[in-house]
């Protein structure tokens, strides 16, 4: 919501007041430098293979993660399986931070009845593989 608000800002048709706050002060900039140093962590939805992502302030709990996860993808938190790229299950006792940053998302499973398994889930997962790549997975034996 924030680059929102700073891209209408910046945009403000009245030149007068583009890039300006209510008191006249120019604060694009340091709104910019702001969302710039934001830490993000990346969240990829299996369910609907959406990436989401949230800002994770140093004082970010996985609950307050939970329901941020919840408020865009509407799974329950008791229901939200959160793993790493290597199948580790992220948990409450996790420190949220030593996954900014990482360039790989946090995968997110959702475990409600009415979803497929896990296991399903990863199944249906399109991977893109570059063409050249295709071509020597197909034919391996090939020099």
């Amino acid at each position: 919501h924030r680059l929102d608000d700073w891209l209408r800002t910046l945009l403000e048709w009245n030149s007068d007041k583009r890039g300006k706050d209510a008191g006249g002060q120019v604060t694009v900039f340091t709104q910019l430098n702001s969302i710039l140093s934001e830490k993000r962590l990346s969240v990829f939805n299996m369910k609907n293979k959406c990436l989401h992502s949230f800002s994770v302030p140093s004082s970010h709990s996985f609950t307050v993660l939970q329901d941020s996860v919840y408020e865009e993808t509407s799974i329950p938190a008791d229901k939200q399986l959160l793993l790493t790229d290597h199948g580790y299950r992220i948990t409450a006792e996790d420190d949220l931070l030593q996954f900014v940053g990482s360039q790989l998302p946090i995968f997110l499973v959702d475990q409600s009845k009415l979803s497929l398994s896990p296991g399903e889930q990863l199944k249906s997962v399109k991977f893109q593989i570059p063409q050249l790549v295709q071509y020597f997975l197909r034919d391996t034996k090939k020099k």
